[in-house]
This record gives C-alpha cells, sequence and structure tokens, in this order.
C-alpha cells in the first residue's frame, strides 16, 4: 500500500510540473505576441521615416527569426505536454486498479477477469 501512495504523490509533483510547463508556455506565448506587435510597430515607424530601410530589414529579420524560434519552442512544449498528459493519466489508471485490487483475499470472477485483460493489454504493447 506505501508504494501506492509513493505513486500518487510523484503524481502530484508531476502535476506541479506541468502547472510549471503551463506557466512557461503562457511566457512563451506572450513572446510570441510581443514581437508580433514589434514588427508591426516597425513598420509604422518605417512607413513614418522614424527608422531607416536598413534598421527596419534588419530588425525585422531579427524578430521574424525569434518569432520563429518561439513558435516552434511552443509547438514543442505542447506536443511534450501532452504526452506527458497522456503517461500521467495511464500512470494514475494504473495506481487506480492496483490500489482497487491490493488486498484480495478471495477470488472472484471478476478479479480473474481483470487480471487476464491486464495480461491480454500488456502482451498486446510488447
Amino acid at each position: 500500500m506505501g508504494e501506492i501512495i509513493r505513486r500518487i504523490k510523484l503524481t502530484d509533483k508531476t502535476n506541479s510540473g506541468i502547472d510549471i510547463s503551463e506557466k512557461a508556455l503562457r511566457a512563451y506565448m506572450k513572446r510570441l505576441e510581443d514581437c508580433s506587435k514589434a514588427i508591426m510597430d516597425m513598420y509604422l515607424d518605417k512607413s513614418r521615416g522614424i527608422i531607416s530601410e536598413d534598421n527596419f530589414v534588419s530588425m525585422s529579420k531579427y524578430f521574424h527569426n525569434e518569432r520563429v524560434k518561439l513558435e516552434n519552442q511552443v509547438r514543442q512544449m505542447k506536443e511534450e505536454m501532452n504526452e506527458y498528459g497522456a503517461r500521467l493519466k495511464t500512470a494514475g489508471d494504473k495506481a487506480e486498479i492496483l490500489a482497487k485490487y491490493m488486498n484480495v483475499y478471495k477470488l472472484t470472477r471478476e478479479y480473474i477477469e481483470v487480471l487476464i485483460e491486464l495480461y491480454l493489454r500488456r502482451s498486446q504493447t510488447s
């Protein structure tokens, strides 16, 4: 039983890790918005004659590259979070099943069916 509790606590820690990742994702999204706004502002400054064509091109190139990099990081973080969430759900499901059938004193038909189902699932994924 202590093992199950330890795994559940691990799940709680993992959830806080996902919360941290969500905060980082929001920060990347904010920076992405800032890059887009900076490009718009630069265009307006260029059209008003505040900055030169050369400055506009170099700064625009910088912000465009930054935006592409941030978009890739955001996409990668979302993929990792989705994958991690799926693994976390699977681990939680396993812990729930273990807790349910941990103290079995009598084998019933239900228990045997569950064991067979779990065995078959495991052999299919291996």
